[in-house]
């Protein structure tokens, strides 16, 4: 499961989201046109820097996460708001389901698990 609230996002560019010891984030199935519901992992990628388009999100000016190359946005399985529930690449997502803020540290969390 992916707990969100510890990944770094720039506000306004597409832009990788870094979790910790060179893992970025990534639809399970690795492409940019990735299928709906696509599960969000996290994948070690010691030394790329995490540049692969469908490695790239984008957070707008109304808090909603976007996976960049495919335009689906982020959201939890389902809409579920309980801790430790997946979050998916989907066309499904609702703006309260994909709504996310940035922390003071400069991470971002849903709003659902606040």
């Amino acid at each position: 499961c992916l707990p969100v609230y510890f990944l770094l996002v720039d506000p306004t560019n597409p832009t990788p989201i870094r979790a910790y010891n060179d893992y970025c984030i990534q639809p399970k199935d690795g492409k940019c046109s990735t299928s709906d519901g696509s599960w969000l992992i996290y994948k070690n990628q010691r030394g790329t820097g995490c540049e692969e388009d469908f490695k790239e999100f984008t957070l707008d000016k109304h808090g909603i996460l976007r996976h960049h190359c495919s335009g689906k946005r982020v959201c939890p399985l389902n809409g579920d708001s309980s801790n430790n529930t997946p979050m998916v690449v989907s066309s499904k997502c609702t703006d309260e389901q994909s709504k996310f803020v940035r922390t003071a540290g400069k991470h971002i969390t849903t709003v659902l698990f606040i």
